[in-house]
């Protein structure tokens, strides 16, 4: 099953996929870069700058910062992944920042931008802002 995240809910997105990959489902979410937090963009920026920087180099929590790594930590979340079904199910995930040519046949889930009436930002703008090189 392929995702299109474009102007995707990231929690939204993140929710139906844990329920697709607990069914079984082996599932591949594209153009993860646009997808969309909901907020305020300093509030959401400030919020991942602060689980960023909270950690330790050696020790950790390594926060990603790429919008794929952001987009399977909320997946992960939503997963029951310390028991054996919820490791399986996260396997069967991949997650891609474009779109390959060879994923021509896309579905859509959750709330788009059309439907959000509050502001947001992109996941690419985000992972920009947390240091990431990632393609503008």
């Amino acid at each position: 099953m392929i995702i299109d995240a474009t102007n995707r809910v990231v929690g939204r997105l993140a929710s139906v996929t844990a329920k697709k990959l607990l069914e079984g489902n082996e599932i591949i979410i594209v153009n993860a870069g646009d997808a969309i937090v909901t907020g305020k963009p300093a509030v959401v920026k400030a919020r991942y700058e602060h689980k960023v920087e909270r950690g330790d180099r050696r020790k950790g929590p390594f926060i990603h910062r790429l919008p794929e790594g952001i987009l399977r930590r909320a997946v992960r979340g939503m997963l029951p992944r310390t028991k054996p079904k919820g490791r399986e199910a996260l396997k069967k995930l991949k997650i891609i920042q474009n779109c390959p040519a060879e994923y021509k046949k896309l579905e859509t889930y959750g709330k788009g931008i059309a439907e959000v009436r509050c502001k947001f930002i992109k996941l690419r703008d985000l992972s920009h802002f947390l240091g990431a090189k990632v393609d503008q």
